[in-house]
Order: structure tokens, then sequence, then C-alpha cells
């Protein structure tokens, strides 16, 4: 079985996680794109595409493949950069759809932020700490950085949607999270 991907995307903190299921083991890794140290948006765009790629274009060659990939969703109340997180989220779909070709990990599944912490911690409203000190008791890692953290809750989502192995509370989240009958059938004609 190939790894499973997480994205907890962010320009300041961008988190990706491979996690390998069963055998247990991880690696993750940070990403920023301060918008000071680009001339433009679309610069910095760019840069988080060919990034994404690289990420994943390593993932493949040490791993033979990518069983699957989960990011987080939007956080549809924020009233802070909307468009520019939406740009963010866009142009990750996009390196992924590139990397992947026509595997059916090129559609991410989408996890929005209440039930990434509820599938962890139990409750949708686990704060950033709660995240941290739930990974550690939970599977192990002790993350410092609450990105790294999601992204590595992400990956462990991607396996359970993919293995159907987790908690009957995580089953039961994943399940309503699962692709649509049109998008399953698209990745199994592509």
């Amino acid at each position: 079985m190939y790894p499973f991907i997480g994205i907890d995307q962010s320009y300041s903190g961008f988190g990706f996680a491979v996690y390998c299921h069963p055998s247990e083991i991880y690696q993750t890794k940070t990403g920023k794109w301060q918008a000071k140290d680009f001339v433009s948006q679309s610069d910095r765009l760019n840069k988080v595409f060919r990034d994404v790629q690289m990420m994943l274009t390593d993932v493949i060659r040490a791993f033979g493949g990518i069983s699957a990939i989960a990011m987080e969703g939007y956080a549809h109340a924020s009233k802070f950069q909307r468009e520019s997180l939406g740009e963010l989220g866009g142009t990750v779909k996009l390196a992924i759809t590139e990397a992947a070709g026509y595997d059916t990990w090129r559609h991410p599944i989408i996890v929005p932020p209440p039930t990434l912490k509820k599938f962890l911690t139990g409750k949708g409203t686990a704060t950033k700490q709660e995240m941290l000190d739930t990974v550690a008791s939970r599977y192990g890692p002790v993350f410092r950085n609450d990105n790294l953290a999601d992204a590595y809750t992400l990956a462990r989502v991607a396996a359970t949607w993919a293995t159907g192995n987790g908690t009957p509370e995580q089953l039961a989240l994943v399940q309503k999270i699962q692709p649509s009958a049109d998008r399953r059938r698209h990745s199994e004609v592509a």
C-alpha cells in the first residue's frame, strides 16, 4: 500500500505529512511563502504550485505512488484573506492534479476544520493545543507546530477513508466526506 498524504495549506505555515499505514512511519515538512518575499501574488502562487508538485514527486519517487490525499477545507466563517486563501487552495489542488495525472488520488479528500478536530479529539471545537496533545497521546508523534499536527491528522483521515480502519466514530465521520458517486465514477474512468 502506498502512503497517505495530509496537507494543511497556509502561506505562513504550510503543513505536509506522509503517513505509511500500517507501519506507522511518517514524515512531515513545512513551507512558508510570505507575501513580502514575492513581487506579485502570481509569483507567490507559482512558487507554491512548484513546491507542492516537488513534494508530491518526491513521495512518488520514494514510495512508488500515493494512496490518497486529504487536505483541510476552508474555514467558511473566516472574514480575513478569503480570496487569497481560495487562490492557495486552488493552486494546491492544481498541483495535486498535475502530479497525479490520471491516478485516482488526483481528487483530494476535503476535510472541513471541525470534522478534522472531531476525527482526532471527538469534538469539533478543539483548540490547537488540544490537537497537539491528542496527536501525541493517541498516535505518538509530538509536534510543536499545529500545522504539522493537522497535516499528520489529515494523512490519518486519508488512511481511514481508504482502508476502513479507525474507531466507529472516525469511520462515521469519514463516511460523510466520501467522494460523490459522480466523482468516484470520474476517477474510475480517468
